[in-house]
């Protein structure tokens, strides 16, 4: 079978989903890195957050998730043992791509003869590229699905008090945001005195591990989707900071009378 993998070049995330898969013998047949330029990155954050949030709110995630993705890349370690980022290394063959719109890149990747795509913090792709999979594109998203789909999802579970639906999900991709069928899913319970942020990292390391565990499952059976009344819920953004503040008060209290 086939992998191939999108990601951001130089992606944290997509690195991390690499070693595991490298780890626990899933061989990645392809990586496509997308190159992210600085007008392109602005373009980003321009849509994700300044538009939906304000420019100061914006400016404020735009540069904290800069530089945790810069700090990110200093990390010579992951879950205990070196992180390889080297894509060289990681897969049979990779490509450095500058827009996955492009026509002489979709016809690229098509040409790849891919089984099964992953996304591996990519952005959205276009509805060709994920059509480019003979079997299917598979996701793993840090929210409980089908409720929390879109972004801060974690941060928008903890305003709403909905504790019980803290969790990650692995589903197809299809052109509608976080709404292809769901293959698993499963609630984490937060720890005590672990903040959002943390709580979001440890279920990106969870997501992660399930993810590869699943395309492993894949090299031997077909994955059914989950039976659920998948209908199409509400498509969350990103928070502004006063609301998020409250998020976080929001998980404190409710660790302190868990505890």
């Amino acid at each position: 079978m086939k992998i191939t993998v999108i990601t951001w070049n130089g992606s944290d995330y997509g690195y991390r989903f690499l070693n595991c898969a490298y780890r626990q013998g899933l061989q990645i047949e392809n990586v496509v890195a997308i190159e992210l330029t600085i007008p392109k990155l602005l373009q980003l954050y321009n849509k994700m957050f300044i538009k939906r949030i304000g420019y100061l709110d914006g400016l404020y995630f735009g540069c904290k998730r800069f530089i945790g993705e810069f700090l990110a890349r200093w990390s010579a370690t992951w879950d205990g043992k070196p992180l390889i980022r080297d894509y060289e290394r990681l897969s049979k063959h990779h490509i450095i791509v500058s827009n996955l719109s492009d026509d002489r890149v979709v016809e690229l990747v098509r040409n790849l003869n891919t089984d099964v795509l992953v996304l591996a913090q990519s952005g959205i792709v276009p509805e060709v590229i994920l059509n480019s999979a003979k079997h299917r594109a598979l996701n793993a998203h840090c929210g409980w699905l089908p409720e929390y789909r879109g972004n801060h999802v974690l941060y928008w579970t903890c305003y709403n008090k909905e504790f019980d639906k803290i969790g990650y999900s692995i589903h197809e991709v299809t052109p509608s945001i976080d709404n292809g069928p769901i293959l698993h899913r499963k609630r984490v319970k937060p720890n005590p005195g672990e903040t959002i942020e943390r709580l979001q990292s440890r279920l990106y390391e969870l997501q992660i591990k399930a993810l590869v565990d699943l395309c492993l499952c894949l090299n031997e059976n077909s994955a059914q989707a989950l039976d659920l009344d998948q209908q199409e819920n509400k498509l969350y953004f990103a928070m502004p900071l006063p609301k998020r503040r409250q998020a976080e008060e929001n998980l404190r209290r409710y660790l302190f009378q868990k505890h």
